[in-house]
């Protein structure tokens, strides 16, 4: 390693250190130094070498922790000695393999078998990070090999069996009390309900089973209070309050303790229903201290009860069926009391607003019908923000806002970017934040952004399932749940970093392309797509998918992206890391701009961009020049139809005129015989239409073939992209002649009018083709050989050739006429 003293330095196994100011001196050797008692076996085999920013050499040994170099002294001594502290790197368990700074000033330490180390020289502070395989997000080895910082504060740790970690340097991480053994100060157990600081500074910790602790910092010990070695009522409690200078109020599962903070004895008090003394009953689930120094009390199916502190009375709201604007009973969740003096109440069954002036309750339920009506019922916590808005956290429903002026709800779930619809607890800080104890950990909303940040995504935060969440200070918050999180607010900022956005991959009908394949026989793709501004496709490509990435790897799942196709869509379409692409299908041929915006990992949108230019090539029928040919045949069609038409019907009203007059004389003469006429009519109609079917047939086709000779003579004066397309038009015609898409219906029509002639005849002789048929079909018809040529699409002497296959499958001589057997059969 060269430092920037232009001094090279090497480390060696089993020959120390050797340091090479220049040339001409040589290489001296770093083994020992007795005065600091380090002898050749700790500084012999060297495992890492590292600068800091301020010049300072850092060499990590293979046993022996890590080492710093004296440059006014000139020589090494531990690292933690040398800050003048007593660290557990100076032991001689700890093989260093990889050193880092970063740039707070902050060492990292990659310990082998030990995990990830962080020494901060201003503090003089260690933290140490292992392996738990319990916990998704702590490093996911204790055997690192390697560290690098890159330009997104994201730390990346290269491991031994346990891959790729990486930590974010912009996130602080919190401070946990929990049971388990390596905690700081461990409690007695991690089904936390609910936290408070006193006076004096202590953090009380009631749990769900095992009783009360209370965690003195300051003097380094953790105090547990249960059934058994205090007289508090039951281990089971639900929340706990600092009353006052000297009390602690606990709500347990058999009533109410109060715990006196100095001698950690308890009162427990009985309910009575009648008494102003005592609280209404014992099934307490919830207490409250509100800034006018009452206390409220929720019990799971007896109400609330208040207690003034200055009067020492309680005072009961139960129940009253006689009265609608009374409580229900159901169980109390939370309280709330607003700024104006109003007292909210979370229910299982609603959102209680308590005028604690007039005693008037208003209730806020779901109303499927009502889309104004709170969208979930089951309220578990409520606080309010500096702009007078109510913030509530519902057990399924997520997240919902309450303007309390417009009456209106605006709700937030895992479609939002919540990690889960299940909230325990909210606060609002001076941020314009809002904190949220979830289900799945700690989450936080951006209200300017409009964006949430997940935080157990982040290093050393775990998704367990918290409670509440308890202010201890302006800085900190306390999170009840899986045991206690400290979490200090201030070190969560936005990140203002700007993410790089490439558009990763291209797929036509879900199939990748690859760079430089082959795709309708050419090649769409030069080079990788993140390097294209412009790509061609055909209008037989224009089913695609585009992939992208925001290149910021904090916390990729939180990245959010809002995507547009310039040409085409309307409004931007958003998504989400789990769903970065965008398909579109049957564009037409044009030119269109793709673009697509990412956010960073805390969601904050900052123009991060990229665009892409795709020129989509229409069909050669889509074409100015081909709508100009296509114009004039078509012209030319319709007048042909048009005469058709007029001829035919022209016929068709003298044949009825001339069956009208035969009619009449028919029913003079031969009454006894109008069924049989009238079914006689039917007939010569439908021999009618399909005497003019064929005709048409016969016309339409004729047309066509004059159209294809003129389009072959025409294609031999003009350029070659023009004879091609000319040419596909003619195979095209070629294609309609050599197709008779009425021949079932012609079947079926002259079956009736010619007593089932095709029928008996494909019964009689099994052998004869379909173009067989249709010859014996028109032969009947008495065509002529010209028209039944251009019916088939064949030439008059194929008809004639036609007509001798026809009669050796009929079996005929030769004096045979062949007209007349057809017309006999």
């Amino acid at each position: 390693m060269f430092d920037s003293k232009g001094r090279l330095w090497i480390g060696t196994w089993n020959g120390g250190i050797n340091m090479m100011r220049n040339e001409n001196e040589g290489f001296f050797s770093y083994q020992n130094n007795e005065k600091l008692g380090i002898n050749s076996t700790q500084l012999q085999t060297i495992a890492a070498l590292y600068e800091t920013k301020n010049g300072d050499v850092i060499c990590g040994t293979w046993g022996y922790g890590a080492y710093i170099y004296n440059d006014e002294k000139q020589y090494f001594q531990p690292l933690f000695n040398y800050f003048g502290i007593d660290a557990p790197l100076n032991s001689d368990k700890y093989i260093v393999r990889s050193i880092f700074e970063d740039k707070q000033g902050k060492i990292y330490i990659g310990a082998f078998q030990k995990g990830l180390i962080i020494f901060d020289p201003k503090t003089k502070k260690t933290q140490i990070y292992e392996h738990d395989e319990y916990v998704s997000s702590t490093i996911s080895s204790n055997n690192i090999l390697r560290i690098i910082e890159d330009s997104s504060d994201v730390l990346w740790i290269a491991t031994v069996g346990g891959g790729l970690s990486y930590f974010d340097l912009s996130s602080i991480a919190p401070h946990y009390y929990e049971s388990q053994l390596h905690s700081d100060f461990r409690i007695s157990s991690n089904k936390v309900s609910s936290t408070a600081i006193d006076n004096t500074g202590r953090i009380w910790i009631s749990t769900y089973d095992k009783g009360l602790n209370i965690v003195d910092e300051k003097n380094k010990k953790t105090v547990s209070l249960n059934t058994k070695n205090s007289n508090i009522q039951s281990d089971v409690i639900f929340n706990l309050i600092e009353a006052d200078k000297n009390n602690v109020w606990l709500a347990t599962a058999s009533g109410l303790s109060i715990v006196n903070k100095t001698t950690l004895q308890s009162i427990n008090i009985e309910g009575e229903f009648n008494d102003s003394t005592k609280p209404s009953a014992n099934d307490l689930c919830e207490i409250y201290l509100d800034r006018d120094s009452i206390i409220w009390i929720g019990y799971f199916a007896h109400g609330i009860s208040s207690y003034n502190l200055k009067t020492k009375q309680f005072k009961h709201y139960l129940h009253d069926s006689r009265n609608s604007q009374n409580l229900t009973y159901n169980p109390v969740n939370s309280f709330y009391k607003d700024l104006s003096g109003m007292l909210w109440v979370g229910m299982e069954q609603g959102l209680v607003k308590f005028n604690t002036k007039t005693n008037v309750f208003t209730y806020y339920r779901h109303n499927a019908d009502d889309s104004s009506s709170i969208p979930e019922e089951n309220v578990q916590s409520i606080c309010e923000d500096s702009n007078g808005l109510l913030w509530i956290g519902t057990y399924g429903g997520g997240l919902l806002s309450f303007d309390t002026k417009k009456q209106k709800f605006e709700q937030y779930t895992v479609k939002n970017g919540l990690s889960i619809d299940v909230i325990k607890g909210v606060y609002a800080d001076n941020h314009d934040r809002i904190w949220l104890a979830t289900g799945k950990g700690i989450s936080i909303y951006y209200k300017k952004q409009n964006t949430f940040l997940n935080l157990y995504d982040n290093f050393g935060y775990k998704p367990v399932f918290y409670n509440n969440i308890t202010p201890i200070n302006d800085s900190i918050l306390s999170f009840a749940g899986g045991g206690v999180c400290l979490v200090n607010i201030n070190t969560i900022k936005e990140s203002n970093f700007i993410p790089k956005v490439n558009i990763v991959k291209l797929s036509l009908y879900n199939k990748p392309i690859r760079i430089g394949e082959k795709i309708n026989d050419r090649i769409i793709l030069e080079k990788a797509i993140e390097s294209c501004n412009e790509i061609e496709l055909s209008y037989k490509e224009n089913v695609f998918t585009l992939n992208f990435s925001a290149m910021h790897f904090s916390s990729p799942q939180n990245i959010k992206y809002r995507y547009l196709l310039e040409g085409f869509d309307k409004e931007w379409s958003y998504t989400d890391a789990y769903r970065a692409s965008a398909t579109y299908t049957n564009l037409k041929g044009g030119t269109y701009v793709f673009k697509v915006y990412a956010t960073n990992a805390d969601g904050i949108w900052n123009g991060a961009y990229k665009e892409l230019t795709i020129i989509i090539t229409p069909p050669f029928w889509q074409t100015t020049w081909f709508r100009i040919i296509f114009s004039l045949c078509a012209l030319y069609i319709i007048y042909l139809i048009t005469s058709s038409v007029v001829r035919k019907k022209q016929l068709e009203f003298e044949k009825k005129q001339v069956n009208q007059e035969h009619e009449i004389t028919k029913l003079k003469n031969e009454k006894l015989h109008t069924e049989i006429e009238v079914q006689n009519q039917k007939l010569l109609k439908k021999s009618s239409d399909l005497t003019s079917s064929v005709v048409n047939n016969t016309r339409k086709n004729e047309v066509m073939l004059k159209l294809k000779t003129k389009l072959e003579d025409v294609s031999e004066n003009v350029n070659d992209q023009a004879k091609r397309e000319i040419g596909k038009l003619i195979r095209e015609i070629k294609q309609d002649l050599d197709i008779d898409e009425n021949w079932d219906q012609f079947e079926i029509h002259f079956n009736e009018v010619h007593n089932n002639f095709i029928e008996r005849l494909k019964k009689e002789y099994p052998e004869l083709t379909p173009s067989n048929l249709k010859m014996c079909a028109y032969l009947r018809m008495n065509l002529s050989s010209k028209e039944i040529a251009t019916l088939l699409n064949i030439s008059i002497s194929g008809v004639e050739k036609s007509r001798y296959r026809l009669r050796k499958k009929l079996n005929l001589e030769t004096e045979d006429n062949l007209v007349e057997f057809i017309m006999d059969f």
